[in-house]
Protein backbone atom coordinates (compact mmCIF):
# COMPACT_ATOMS: atom_id res chain seq x y z
CA UNK A 1 0.00 0.00 0.00
CA UNK A 2 1.50 3.48 -1.09
CA UNK A 3 2.13 5.49 2.12
CA UNK A 4 0.30 9.27 1.41
CA UNK A 5 1.38 12.33 3.08
CA UNK A 6 -0.99 15.10 4.37
CA UNK A 7 -0.50 17.42 1.12
CA UNK A 8 -1.65 14.45 -1.04
CA UNK A 9 -5.38 14.66 0.89
CA UNK A 10 -5.59 17.97 2.46
CA UNK A 11 -8.19 18.76 -0.22
CA UNK A 12 -10.10 15.51 -0.53
CA UNK A 13 -13.60 16.55 1.55
CA UNK A 14 -14.15 19.63 -0.16
CA UNK A 15 -13.53 18.06 -3.54
CA UNK A 16 -16.17 15.32 -3.13
CA UNK A 17 -18.94 16.58 -4.72
CA UNK A 18 -17.18 17.92 -8.06
CA UNK A 19 -15.30 14.33 -8.18
CA UNK A 20 -18.91 13.11 -8.20
CA UNK A 21 -19.79 15.05 -11.02
CA UNK A 22 -16.45 14.17 -13.08
CA UNK A 23 -17.07 10.73 -12.61
CA UNK A 24 -20.62 10.97 -13.90
CA UNK A 25 -19.27 12.96 -16.79
CA UNK A 26 -16.65 9.95 -17.29
CA UNK A 27 -18.25 6.74 -16.43
CA UNK A 28 -22.20 7.47 -15.78
CA UNK A 29 -21.95 6.44 -12.25
CA UNK A 30 -21.43 8.50 -9.09
CA UNK A 31 -18.31 7.18 -6.61
CA UNK A 32 -20.79 5.23 -4.49
CA UNK A 33 -22.44 3.46 -7.51
CA UNK A 34 -18.91 2.57 -8.99
CA UNK A 35 -18.00 0.88 -6.07
CA UNK A 36 -21.53 -1.11 -5.73
CA UNK A 37 -20.90 -1.76 -9.37
CA UNK A 38 -17.27 -3.17 -8.57
CA UNK A 39 -18.66 -5.70 -5.96
CA UNK A 40 -21.36 -6.70 -7.49
CA UNK A 41 -23.56 -5.49 -4.41
CA UNK A 42 -26.55 -3.29 -3.98
CA UNK A 43 -25.49 0.04 -2.31
CA UNK A 44 -25.12 -0.03 0.99
CA UNK A 45 -27.98 0.99 3.86
CA UNK A 46 -27.32 4.60 4.46
CA UNK A 47 -26.46 5.62 8.06
CA UNK A 48 -25.10 2.78 8.33
CA UNK A 49 -22.53 3.56 11.99
CA UNK A 50 -18.85 3.43 10.58
CA UNK A 51 -16.13 3.83 12.81
CA UNK A 52 -12.37 5.11 11.63
CA UNK A 53 -9.32 4.19 13.84
CA UNK A 54 -6.18 5.67 14.08
CA UNK A 55 -3.44 3.42 13.77
CA UNK A 56 -0.35 4.32 15.34
CA UNK A 57 2.25 1.46 14.55
CA UNK A 58 5.11 1.84 12.45
CA UNK A 59 5.72 5.42 10.82
CA UNK A 60 2.32 6.44 12.97
CA UNK A 61 -0.78 8.14 11.66
CA UNK A 62 -0.85 10.41 8.55
CA UNK A 63 -1.68 13.86 9.98
CA UNK A 64 -5.79 14.00 8.98
CA UNK A 65 -5.57 10.51 7.37
CA UNK A 66 -8.28 9.18 9.39
CA UNK A 67 -10.69 12.43 9.09
CA UNK A 68 -10.22 12.42 5.52
CA UNK A 69 -11.29 8.59 5.27
CA UNK A 70 -14.39 9.50 7.35
CA UNK A 71 -15.76 12.59 5.68
CA UNK A 72 -15.91 10.30 2.38
CA UNK A 73 -17.54 7.74 4.10
CA UNK A 74 -20.16 10.43 5.34
CA UNK A 75 -20.11 12.11 1.75
CA UNK A 76 -21.46 7.97 0.49
CA UNK A 77 -23.99 8.38 3.13
CA UNK A 78 -22.72 6.34 6.13
CA UNK A 79 -22.92 7.61 9.78
CA UNK A 80 -19.05 8.08 10.19
CA UNK A 81 -17.20 8.73 13.02
CA UNK A 82 -13.37 9.05 13.61
CA UNK A 83 -12.61 7.50 17.26
CA UNK A 84 -11.11 9.44 19.98
CA UNK A 85 -8.92 6.55 21.06
CA UNK A 86 -6.27 5.12 19.04
CA UNK A 87 -5.18 1.22 17.88
CA UNK A 88 -7.06 -0.78 20.38
CA UNK A 89 -8.85 1.57 22.58
CA UNK A 90 -10.56 2.35 19.13
CA UNK A 91 -11.35 -0.63 18.45
CA UNK A 92 -13.17 -0.88 21.70
CA UNK A 93 -14.77 2.39 21.02
CA UNK A 94 -16.09 1.72 18.09
CA UNK A 95 -17.66 -1.42 19.64
CA UNK A 96 -19.41 0.62 22.35
CA UNK A 97 -20.73 2.96 19.85
CA UNK A 98 -22.17 0.17 18.30
CA UNK A 99 -20.56 0.73 14.90
CA UNK A 100 -21.19 -2.06 12.00
CA UNK A 101 -18.16 -1.25 10.48
CA UNK A 102 -14.65 -0.27 11.26
CA UNK A 103 -11.89 1.03 8.82
CA UNK A 104 -8.39 0.73 9.84
CA UNK A 105 -5.25 1.65 8.13
CA UNK A 106 -1.50 0.63 9.36
CA UNK A 107 1.69 1.09 6.83
CA UNK A 108 0.99 -1.75 4.99
CA UNK A 109 -2.39 -2.62 5.55
CA UNK A 110 -5.87 -0.46 5.05
CA UNK A 111 -8.76 -2.82 5.23
CA UNK A 112 -12.18 -2.09 6.57
CA UNK A 113 -14.18 -4.54 8.40
CA UNK A 114 -18.02 -6.14 9.44
CA UNK A 115 -18.31 -6.78 12.62
CA UNK A 116 -21.78 -8.58 11.99
CA UNK A 117 -21.18 -9.75 8.82
CA UNK A 118 -17.85 -11.34 10.04
CA UNK A 119 -15.89 -9.76 6.60
CA UNK A 120 -13.16 -7.71 5.55
CA UNK A 121 -11.93 -5.63 2.55
CA UNK A 122 -8.71 -5.29 1.87
CA UNK A 123 -7.73 -1.60 -0.13
CA UNK A 124 -5.16 -3.44 -3.00
CA UNK A 125 -8.09 -5.75 -3.98
CA UNK A 126 -10.96 -2.96 -3.36
CA UNK A 127 -8.89 -0.26 -5.68
CA UNK A 128 -7.79 -2.33 -8.28
CA UNK A 129 -11.82 -3.54 -8.66
CA UNK A 130 -13.11 0.15 -8.57
CA UNK A 131 -10.59 1.51 -10.93
CA UNK A 132 -11.54 -1.69 -13.45
CA UNK A 133 -15.16 -1.01 -12.67
CA UNK A 134 -14.77 2.75 -13.40
CA UNK A 135 -12.53 1.97 -16.96
CA UNK A 136 -15.37 -0.80 -18.01
CA UNK A 137 -17.84 2.09 -16.91
CA UNK A 138 -16.61 4.52 -19.17
CA UNK A 139 -15.99 2.15 -21.93
CA UNK A 140 -19.76 1.34 -21.99
CA UNK A 141 -19.65 -2.03 -20.43
CA UNK A 142 -17.76 -2.93 -23.56
CA UNK A 143 -16.57 -7.10 -23.74
CA UNK A 144 -14.46 -6.56 -26.68
CA UNK A 145 -12.39 -4.14 -24.99
CA UNK A 146 -8.52 -4.77 -24.96
CA UNK A 147 -6.94 -3.08 -21.81
CA UNK A 148 -3.62 -2.38 -21.33
CA UNK A 149 -2.76 -3.68 -17.33
CA UNK A 150 0.05 -1.76 -16.18
CA UNK A 151 1.26 -3.58 -12.70
CA UNK A 152 0.64 -7.09 -11.26
CA UNK A 153 0.87 -6.25 -8.08
CA UNK A 154 -2.42 -6.89 -5.66
CA UNK A 155 -4.32 -3.78 -7.50
CA UNK A 156 -3.14 -4.98 -10.87
CA UNK A 157 -4.24 -8.63 -10.09
CA UNK A 158 -7.43 -7.12 -8.67
CA UNK A 159 -8.14 -5.23 -11.67
CA UNK A 160 -7.12 -8.35 -14.04
CA UNK A 161 -9.78 -10.53 -11.96
CA UNK A 162 -12.31 -8.16 -12.22
CA UNK A 163 -11.96 -7.34 -16.15
CA UNK A 164 -12.02 -10.99 -16.96
CA UNK A 165 -15.38 -11.73 -15.31
CA UNK A 166 -16.77 -8.97 -17.92
CA UNK A 167 -14.73 -11.21 -20.65
CA UNK A 168 -12.53 -8.68 -21.82
CA UNK A 169 -9.12 -9.16 -23.31
CA UNK A 170 -5.70 -8.05 -20.88
CA UNK A 171 -2.55 -7.15 -22.41
CA UNK A 172 -0.32 -7.08 -19.35
CA UNK A 173 2.95 -5.17 -19.21
CA UNK A 174 5.19 -6.26 -16.23
CA UNK A 175 8.66 -5.32 -15.46
CA UNK A 176 9.53 -8.40 -13.04
CA UNK A 177 9.64 -11.23 -15.17
CA UNK A 178 8.78 -13.99 -13.10
CA UNK A 179 6.16 -11.59 -11.20
CA UNK A 180 4.65 -11.50 -14.67
CA UNK A 181 5.31 -15.14 -15.42
CA UNK A 182 3.33 -16.27 -12.32
CA UNK A 183 0.12 -13.63 -13.10
CA UNK A 184 -0.03 -15.47 -16.55
CA UNK A 185 0.27 -18.83 -14.64
CA UNK A 186 -2.90 -17.98 -12.36
CA UNK A 187 -4.74 -16.26 -15.34
CA UNK A 188 -3.70 -18.28 -18.56
CA UNK A 189 -6.07 -15.80 -20.14
CA UNK A 190 -4.40 -12.93 -20.33
CA UNK A 191 -1.18 -11.81 -23.23
CA UNK A 192 2.01 -10.70 -21.64
CA UNK A 193 3.14 -7.58 -23.66
CA UNK A 194 7.22 -6.86 -23.58
CA UNK A 195 6.75 -3.82 -26.21
CA UNK A 196 3.86 -2.18 -24.36
CA UNK A 197 5.87 1.36 -24.49
CA UNK A 198 5.96 1.56 -28.02
CA UNK A 199 2.29 1.50 -29.23
CA UNK A 200 -0.86 3.28 -28.25
CA UNK A 201 -3.91 1.45 -26.66
CA UNK A 202 -7.68 2.12 -26.60
CA UNK A 203 -7.94 1.18 -22.90
CA UNK A 204 -5.31 1.86 -20.16
CA UNK A 205 -4.82 0.95 -16.21
CA UNK A 206 -2.16 1.82 -14.63
CA UNK A 207 -2.10 0.04 -11.66
CA UNK A 208 1.74 1.04 -11.02
CA UNK A 209 3.58 3.36 -8.48
CA UNK A 210 5.71 4.82 -11.32
CA UNK A 211 5.51 8.35 -12.32
CA UNK A 212 5.22 9.39 -16.25
CA UNK A 213 5.16 6.08 -17.10
CA UNK A 214 2.66 6.40 -19.91
CA UNK A 215 3.73 8.19 -22.83
CA UNK A 216 2.25 10.62 -25.35
CA UNK A 217 3.17 7.72 -27.96
CA UNK A 218 0.82 5.22 -26.11
CA UNK A 219 -2.27 7.57 -26.15
CA UNK A 220 -4.79 8.96 -28.69
CA UNK A 221 -7.51 11.17 -28.46
CA UNK A 222 -9.85 8.12 -27.98
CA UNK A 223 -7.52 6.70 -24.93
CA UNK A 224 -8.98 6.25 -21.81
CA UNK A 225 -7.03 5.92 -18.53
CA UNK A 226 -7.92 4.68 -15.37
CA UNK A 227 -5.11 4.86 -12.69
CA UNK A 228 -5.34 4.12 -8.94
CA UNK A 229 -1.13 4.19 -8.72
CA UNK A 230 -0.14 7.03 -6.74
CA UNK A 231 1.31 9.23 -8.43
CA UNK A 232 -0.23 9.71 -11.24
CA UNK A 233 1.48 7.64 -14.00
CA UNK A 234 0.65 9.80 -16.92
CA UNK A 235 3.04 12.18 -18.38
CA UNK A 236 1.57 15.88 -18.43
CA UNK A 237 1.29 15.88 -22.51
CA UNK A 238 -0.28 12.18 -22.45
CA UNK A 239 -2.47 13.73 -20.61
CA UNK A 240 -3.72 15.99 -22.64
CA UNK A 241 -3.79 14.38 -25.62
CA UNK A 242 -5.89 11.39 -24.04
CA UNK A 243 -9.70 11.59 -24.04
CA UNK A 244 -10.65 10.69 -20.22
CA UNK A 245 -8.37 10.54 -17.04
CA UNK A 246 -9.98 8.78 -14.42
CA UNK A 247 -7.37 9.15 -10.96
CA UNK A 248 -8.56 9.47 -7.48
CA UNK A 249 -5.81 9.14 -4.74
CA UNK A 250 -7.94 7.37 -2.13
CA UNK A 251 -12.07 7.95 -2.42
CA UNK A 252 -12.47 5.20 -5.01
CA UNK A 253 -10.78 2.83 -2.84
CA UNK A 254 -12.89 3.35 0.20
CA UNK A 255 -16.21 3.71 -1.72
CA UNK A 256 -15.89 0.18 -3.17
CA UNK A 257 -14.37 -1.21 0.36
CA UNK A 258 -17.62 0.00 1.96
CA UNK A 259 -19.90 -1.91 -0.59
CA UNK A 260 -17.23 -5.02 -0.48
CA UNK A 261 -17.85 -5.56 3.38
CA UNK A 262 -22.22 -4.12 2.95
Amino acid sequence: MTRLVKKDIESIDSNLNHLDQRLRESTGHSLLEIGAFAMSKELPLRQTKVAVVPITTGLGIIDGFSEKVKEILIHLGTDAFTTTKTDIGGIQEAFDHQAAIVFMADDDVFSAFHLHKRSYSDNGAATGRGFAAALYLAAEQNAAMEVLVLGAGPVGQAAIEFLLEKNVQIVLAECDKPKAAQCQKKYPEIKLADDWAARHYQYILDATPAANLIKTKNVTDETIISAPGVPLGVAAEAAENADRIIHNLLELGVATMLCAVS
